[in-house]
C-alpha cells in the first residue's frame, strides 16, 4: 500500500505518545514488528527513530522501548518544520495517521495513509 507512495531510501519517524492515542481510538494495538516487517516489505527501509518520553524506572515501559531498540508516524504539528526541512531537500514525506490525531499542518505538507487502512497489516492479535 505505501509503495505506490515511496521510492528510494525510507526512514521512519514513529510518535510514541501519538501511536498510543491513536490505538486508543483504533481500538486495536499495533505490533511494532510486524510494522517493522511491512515497512520492510513495501520500501527500502534505512532506519526506525521512536520517540518518547520515559517515566522514570517504570518496568514495563522500560521493557517495551527495550525491545522497540531491536525500530515519522506522529501526528503533532510540532513535525511540520522536520517535513519542510525534508521537502526543500526534494525527499517525498508520507504521513500515517488516525483521524482526529493528526494536525492539519502536517496534512498539508505530506501525502498520507490512515492507519485504519494498514490493521491487515500491522495491528497486534492475541
Amino acid at each position: 500500500m505505501i509503495g505506490q507512495f515511496v521510492q528510494g531510501r525510507v526512514y521512519v519517524f514513529i510518535d510514541a505518545a501519538n501511536i498510543l492515542y491513536s490505538q486508543q481510538t483504533l481500538r486495536w494495538r499495533v505490533d511494532y514488528k510486524k510494522l517493522k516487517e511491512y515497512f520492510e516489505r513495501e520500501c527500502s527501509l534505512r532506519a526506525i527513530y521512536f520517540y518518547t518520553g520515559r517515566v522514570g524506572e517504570n518496568y514495563k515501559q522500560n521493557s517495551f522501548l527495550k525491545k522497540l531498540e531491536s525500530i515519522l508516524m506522529s501526528g503533532d504539528s510540532d513535525f511540520a518544520p522536520l517535513l519542510d526541512a525534508v521537502k526543500a531537500q526534494h525527499k517525498r514525506t508520507l504521513v500515517m495517521f488516525t483521524k482526529g490525531h493528526v494536525s492539519k499542518e502536517l496534512l498539508d505538507r505530506a501525502k498520507y495513509v490512515n492507519l485504519r487502512k494498514l490493521r491487515d497489516f500491522i495491528s497486534y492479535y492475541k
